[in-house]
């Protein structure tokens, strides 16, 4: 029995390229790779189209091969910008008022006192008062006052005898006048200028069952008080 052998036309991709020729109708071309060998690429010739243009002989698709295994995470990017400020909701009802209570409660102080008891204005000051640390020798306060409180003078820039306050003295010294041995001055305010005056402790000692009101103001160095008026009992 005899065979007949059939070869078809082979030659690497770059070689097919290069000549790019007609291929007869059903004639095959098989693709080489560098080394000689087949790589199951081929194009069926039309006896019309050139090789370039001829789509490469496929069979159906195959099975779809398992998922790979994830890479690594990336580096997180660079944040977003900042969104628009929302709307402003609507504003919500007004609270119920308190109950009137037996408590007058001044801000800041925690000054509370019976309303049954408060029967003259006197008392009404006496229940909002409040104990508070005595004068510093030294100290300068706003007075809306008439008269100054004892051992408080004007800060009007006077001289006064050390060895009547002598406390004072060693505490200011020569700083607004005077040596600081035999006199001393106290600082100048600008008094005059408005209905409030700038008053200065020369005192020796605090001023016991000094009281703290509403109605003045009160001043102490780098300490600024509510405004109170101050009495003694």
């Amino acid at each position: 029995m005899s065979y007949t052998r059939i070869l078809f036309r082979r030659d690497t991709a770059a070689q097919w390229a290069s000549k790019n020729p007609v291929l007869g109708a059903g004639e095959l071309g098989v693709v080489l790779n560098s080394t000689g060998q087949d790589t199951l690429l081929l194009k069926i010739g039309d006896g019309e189209t050139a090789w370039a243009d001829l789509p490469y002989a496929s069979g159906p698709a195959g099975p779809q091969g398992a998922d790979g295994a994830d890479g690594p995470q990336g580096q997180e990017g660079p944040a977003g910008p900042q969104g628009a400020a929302g709307d402003q909701g609507p504003q919500g009802p007004a609270g119920d008022s308190p109950p009137l209570s037996d408590s007058i409660t001044l801000a800041s102080s925690s000054v509370a006192a019976s309303s049954k008891a408060v029967k003259t204005l006197h008392d009404l000051l006496n229940a909002l008062a409040v104990s508070i640390p005595g004068r510093r020798t030294g100290e300068i306060f706003e007075w809306l006052g008439d008269t100054p409180p004892e051992d408080a003078v004007y800060a009007d820039g006077w001289l006064y005898r050390a060895d009547e306050f002598p406390e004072a003295a060693a505490i200011i010294g020569a700083k607004y006048g005077g040596d600081g041995e035999a006199y001393f001055g106290v600082p100048s305010r600008g008094n005059g200028e408005g209905d409030t005056l700038w008053l200065v402790y020369i005192g020796a000692s605090a001023l016991p069952g000094t009281r703290f009101y509403p109605g003045a103001g009160h001043y102490s160095g780098e300490t600024d008080l509510y405004p109170g008026a101050f009495f003694s009992d």
